[in-house]
């Protein structure tokens, strides 16, 4: 046992001992780049001054012991140069280097080197592509490296680009130009003054610029750089205003790559007749290869209305809420001073009442560009039904022809009255503007379905019973405290001696008395005491009802209304035909659901499309040709619900089969046959590496849908 213990102690001895003996493991460097991989041109050679360097950490002195020892750094893309001249301490002291080949450079170290960060100058010539460097450390203490890019070379000196692309029509400030450096000083250091130029040719011969002076603003490298000059070219003595010329003064002192933001470019119209398109720039210049940017897109005189919210409101029926929409132009002038524009809702109205009064209108400001105008924009009421649905204005005098101007209309009151449900829009019209525009503001969600079983009658008989309906709430809280009233068509000779069953059937709901009405009493109301905190189901079913010997044989309405279900509005009301039948008159029952909208959208340069919400894929993509939207149309088709079955493809003829409708399109034609009728179409089907391309608003037109045009993300949008 104790010779056990013995040893056990001469192990943690050893261990112990073992644990204080420096490790005799070399450490090893820690290599890196000085610089970001550098563009330069093919065959560039670099100096001292702008040349890459490896850094070598060294975590271990190299100790000299009477015999040199080598490392060796290695190229690809590149080649060292004949010439390595590294004298500088910081260059490895008492090492020299060795060209053994154009991609290898032997470094002989002859004598100790302390701990320290070193450097090695990469001295190299650029021979194409991207140029790198490695290290093998042999038996050193400096450490392999990989291969790692320390540069690469380009074709392009700079590049081109463009900002937002904006509408013209008649003149126009188009999107800014940006001249970004690949290749540090390739536009300044010429010492020719055209190798320093920039040239800007518009290509739409319909239109000028405006004046020779842009704005040039220099920046990053550039950003000390004075003395640029613009104007136009000059032929034969005479300046063409379709060319500028924007001259940088030479400057060779570049320690880092420079660019150009050109703003402020001003195009105008030689005449009033325009074609709609683009309007496209080509930008030369000796140190930039020539790219044509488009600048601006020419369209009509136009507005776009826009939610001034971050999504539509949620207008419960019966009851109102705020809205607040702006109208901007698209294009330049597009308002002109005292020309009116008309508002109107789509669904539901801006006032509670029937011949509501202006004045019943609420409208908390109107502001032109963010400036308070209410004052000075009086407004007048349209009316649909006796319903203040609408209203017209003049646009301000004040209006500024210089930019494009926004009128903010913020919490205008709508209401929603029973029986209306979905997206509610507000249009726009303009005097003077061809189409309208519109936008979804709010959205009115129904109160309650109704399911309805009818009561069947026959003449001169008492105390019949029958009947059911079923009202459900679309979502907890939908009806309020109040009176729930049930009106059945008044008729002579029919009677309701007693009230039916009403009882909750689904969720927590309070209702209280069930009665008809003592003054009409063809009215059933029933009070609702509490709302319901979970989506209820209030059924009212046996129905009693006597007639006598003179009610005709017939169909009766039921009405649906009362404060509970319009707390806030008092019009509108749930109309449901058929609910009392009055001999042989085979009804079904009726369910009442929302109605629901099919919305799709294409968007010009894309391959996705949306239908409803869902983003679906298609093998091409949208495009605008003459300032129609052109898609393949078996994805037109799927957006509005057509199967692939009823498209049918012959002999350069496409045919589509509707219910009742026949539609034939012929490629490269401007015709339409629908039936046995043709029509001129504006817009050719154009069949394209195998697909059958058509523009989206002729078609959209033939088959009855709705098609708008989106210019500020140049999207079609279909609504079925």
């Amino acid at each position: 046992m104790m010779n056990r213990c013995k040893g056990t102690v001469a192990k943690l001895l050893l261990l112990g001992v073992l644990m204080f003996i420096p490790s005799l493991a070399m450490a090893q460097s820690d290599n890196t780049l000085t610089k970001n991989t550098i563009v330069e041109s093919k065959g560039y050679r670099f100096t001292l001054e702008d040349a890459n360097q490896l850094k070598i950490n060294l975590n271990d002195p190299v100790v000299y012991a009477g015999k040199p020892v080598f490392f060796y750094v290695n190229l690809q893309g590149a080649k060292w140069l004949d010439t390595i001249n590294m004298s500088t301490p910081t260059y490895f002291p008492a090492t020299t280097f060795k060209k053994i080949s154009d991609t290898t450079l032997e470094v002989k170290i002859n004598n100790s080197i302390a701990r320290s960060i070193y450097y090695i100058p990469l001295l190299t010539e650029l021979t194409g592509g991207e140029a790198k460097v490695s290290i093998d450390g042999e038996a050193t203490e400096v450490s392999d490296m990989p291969f790692t890019a320390f540069a690469v070379t380009s074709d392009q000196k700079a590049v081109v680009s463009t900002g937002d692309i904006v509408a013209v029509r008649e003149e126009g400030v188009v999107a800014n130009i940006k001249v970004d450096e690949i290749i540090k000083g390739s536009l300044t250091e010429s010492i020719r003054a055209e190798n320093r130029t920039i040239t800007l040719t518009l290509l739409n011969p319909h239109y000028e610029f405006e004046n020779d002076k842009p704005v040039v603003t220099p920046s990053r490298g550039y950003y000390d750089m004075l003395g640029i000059s613009t104007h136009y070219a000059s032929f034969s003595n005479q300046s063409d205003k379709g060319v500028i010329r924007i001259q940088l003064p030479q400057k060779t002192d570049n320690l880092s790559k420079g660019s150009l933001n050109i703003t402020q470019l001003k195009v105008k119209a030689k005449s009033r007749e325009l074609k709609l398109g683009e309007i496209q720039i080509q930008v030369s210049g000796a140190g930039l290869q020539d790219r044509i940017v488009t600048v601006a897109e020419i369209l009509d005189y136009g507005i776009l209305v826009s939610n001034r919210l971050t999504a539509p409101v949620k207008v419960k029926v019966g009851s109102k809420n705020n809205i607040s929409f702006s109208i901007k132009e698209s294009v330049l002038n597009s308002m002109i001073p005292s020309r009116k524009v008309e508002v109107i809702l789509d669904k539901g109205y801006f006032a509670p009442d029937e011949k509501a009064s202006i004045t019943d209108l609420k409208i908390e400001n109107i502001k032109l560009n963010n400036q308070d105008i209410t004052s000075q924009v009086p407004v007048s009421a349209i009316y649909k039904e006796d319903f203040l649905v609408g209203f017209n204005f003049d646009v301000p005098k004040n209006i500024d022809t210089t930019k494009l101007n926004e009128i903010q209309f913020n919490n205008i009151r709508v209401y929603a009255p029973n029986g209306t449900s979905g997206d509610v829009k507000v249009s726009v019209e303009v005097v003077g503007i061809k189409e309208k525009a519109s936008v979804v503001v709010a959205e009115i969600k129904p109160i309650s379905t109704v399911n309805i079983e009818p009561v069947k009658l026959r003449v001169a008989v008492k105390d019949q019973v029958g009947g059911k309906v079923i009202i459900s709430e679309t979502d907890k809280d939908m009806i309020q405290r109040g009176t729930i009233e049930l009106e059945i068509e008044k008729q002579s000779g029919i009677y309701f001696p007693k009230e039916p069953v009403v009882t909750v059937i689904e969720g927590d709901i309070k209702l209280g008395s069930v009665r008809y009405d003592g003054v009409s009493p063809n009215i059933l109301k029933i009070e609702v005491l509490r709302t319901s905190t979970h989506a209820s189901r209030i059924q009212i079913q046996n129905f009693v009802v006597t007639t006598d010997g003179t009610v005709p044989d017939g169909s009766y309405t039921l009405t649906i209304k009362g404060s509970a279900i319009a707390p806030e509005i008092a019009v509108g009301a749930l109309e449901y035909n058929n609910f009392m039948i009055v001999g042989e008159y085979a009804v079904d029952v009726v369910p009442v659901t929302p109605t629901e909208k099919t919305i799709s959208q294409f968007i010009i340069g894309s391959a996705i499309y949306d239908v409803d919400g869902e983003k679906r894929s298609m093998d091409a993509k949208a495009y605008l040709e003459e300032g129609r939207t052109m898609v393949p149309i078996r994805y037109v088709a799927d957006a509005i619900g057509i199967t692939s079955k009823d498209i049918k493809f012959a002999n350069d003829i496409v045919t589509i089969l509707t219910p009742g409708k026949t539609i034939t399109l012929y490629n490269g034609q401007s015709v339409a046959r629908i039936n046995n009728a043709e029509l001129f179409i504006s817009g050719k089907v154009s069949i394209k590496e195998g697909r059958t391309y058509v523009p989206v608003a002729e078609i959209a037109r033939l088959l009855g849908i709705k098609v708008t045009w989106d210019s500020t993300t140049k999207t079609a949008i279909f609504e079925k």
